[in-house]
C-alpha cells in the first residue's frame, strides 16, 4: 500500500511538472508569436495607410509638405519650383499630369499673334481665294494652337523621387530630389526643378520641353512648318490672280 502510494503521489508530481512546463512552453510560444506577429504586422499598416490615401492633397501633405497647396474654385493646385501643377494621377502616385511654367505669358502672347496675324491674312488673302482654301487654312491654325497649347500644359516628366538609395541614385542639392541617372534628369534653372530628359526651356511654351511633351513640341514644329508653306503657296497664288 505505501508503495502504491508513493508511486501515485510521484506520478502526480511528474503530471504537474509536466503541466507546468506546458504552460510556460506555451506562454514562451504565445509570446514570442505576438512579437512576430507584431514585426509582421508594421509595413502592413504602412502599406494600408499608403493605399487609404484617397486624394492628392492627402498625398502632398504627408509625403511634400514643401509644396504649397491651394485650390482655386476646387480644383487643387501645387507649386513645384516656378511651376504651377494640377490635375493629378492617382495610379501614378499622384504625379501632376499639367503644369503651367513662368513664362506662360508668352504662350498667351503667342496665341493671341497667331490668331491676330491669321485674322489679317484671312481677309485679305485667303478669304479672296476658293472656300477649300479657307477650309485647309483654318484646320493649320488649330492644328497649331492645339499643339502648342497642348505642350505648355503637359507635365514634362518633373522628378519627385525621395529614394535614399545612394548606391543607384543620384542627388540634386537644388531640387533635393534623388533620380536615376539613366533617365537623363537635368535641372532647369527657370523651372526651379529636374526634368526628365530635358531637351530645352522654351519660353513659347512657357517651361521645359522634357520628355513627356517633347512629342507635342515636335508635333508643333512640323504643323507650323506646313502651315508656312501652306501661306506660301496661298500668296503665289493670290499674287497671280491679282495680276
Amino acid at each position: 500500500m505505501e508503495e502504491n502510494t508513493i508511486k501515485k503521489s510521484t506520478e502526480n508530481e511528474n503530471n504537474t511538472l509536466s503541466i507546468v512546463e506546458d504552460i510556460n512552453s506555451k506562454e514562451k510560444i504565445t509570446s514570442s508569436n505576438m512579437i512576430n506577429s507584431n514585426i509582421e504586422n508594421i509595413p502592413i499598416k504602412q502599406n494600408n495607410t499608403i493605399n487609404s490615401i484617397e486624394n492628392a492633397e492627402e498625398y502632398y501633405s504627408l509625403n511634400y509638405p514643401e509644396y504649397k497647396l491651394f485650390k482655386i474654385k476646387g480644383v487643387l493646385f501645387c507649386r513645384i519650383g516656378n511651376l504651377l501643377t494640377f490635375n493629378f494621377d492617382k495610379n501614378n502616385n499622384f504625379a501632376p499630369k499639367m503644369s503651367i511654367g513662368p513664362h506662360w505669358f508668352m504662350t498667351i502672347f503667342l496665341n493671341l499673334l497667331i490668331l491676330s496675324l491669321g485674322y489679317v491674312l484671312y481677309i485679305f488673302v485667303i478669304k479672296v481665294l476658293n472656300i477649300w482654301v479657307s477650309f485647309g487654312y483654318f484646320f493649320f491654325v488649330i492644328i497649331v494652337l492645339y499643339f502648342l497649347d497642348r505642350t505648355a500644359l503637359l507635365n514634362a516628366e518633373i522628378v519627385m523621387n525621395k529614394n535614399m538609395d545612394k548606391d543607384n541614385y543620384l542627388y540634386c542639392d537644388r531640387c533635393k530630389v534623388y533620380y536615376n541617372p539613366k533617365d537623363k534628369v537635368h535641372h532647369c534653372s527657370l523651372c526651379k526643378v529636374c526634368i526628365k530628359r530635358l531637351d530645352h526651356h522654351c519660353v513659347w511654351v512657357g517651361k521645359c520641353v522634357g520628355k513627356n511633351n517633347i512629342k507635342s513640341f515636335f508635333g508643333m514644329i512640323i504643323a507650323v512648318a506646313f502651315f508656312y508653306i501652306y501661306i506660301i503657296v496661298c500668296v503665289i497664288v493670290y499674287t497671280v490672280k491679282s495680276k
